[in-house]
């Protein structure tokens, strides 16, 4: 699995430089035990992983989103839909979600979930 996630992974970093501007929002609350399983198991060696040059993990307090609108430093993201659990992860291309996953039991869950998410990212033109 490994191995096949490496792949992939390699393959999209090196097909495209607008897939750069992705991001994997991951919305967490501190009280939620799912959170801290991902933050214990994912959370510290994500960023360096491949995945994270593809969409860098970008971690908000469920308490700062508000309705569909997510505000980050420099600029808003206009959700498809409101939170509704955490965590929640959703990946976002050019300030547009993508897709979304809620839940974290098992870390092999959580990376076969990552890769159907940016599989959807766009070709390469």
């Amino acid at each position: 699995m490994d191995a096949i996630r490496s792949a992939v992974a390699t393959l999209l970093l090196s097909c495209s430089p607008a897939l750069n501007a992705a991001e994997l929002l991951y919305i967490f609350d501190a009280q939620c035990g799912a959170c801290r399983a991902f933050d214990r198991d994912i959370g510290s060696i994500y960023p360096k992983t491949e995945e994270a040059g593809i969409a860098p993990l970008h971690p908000i307090n469920f308490k700062e989103v508000h309705g569909k609108i997510i505000a980050l430093e420099d600029r808003q993201v206009q959700l498809d839909a409101a939170i509704v659990g955490t965590p929640t992860f959703i990946l976002i291309n050019d300030g547009r979600e993508v897709d979304r996953f809620s839940g974290y039991s098992r870390d092999e869950l959580f990376w076969m979930s990552l890769q159907r998410l940016l599989n959807r990212l766009p070709s390469p033109q």
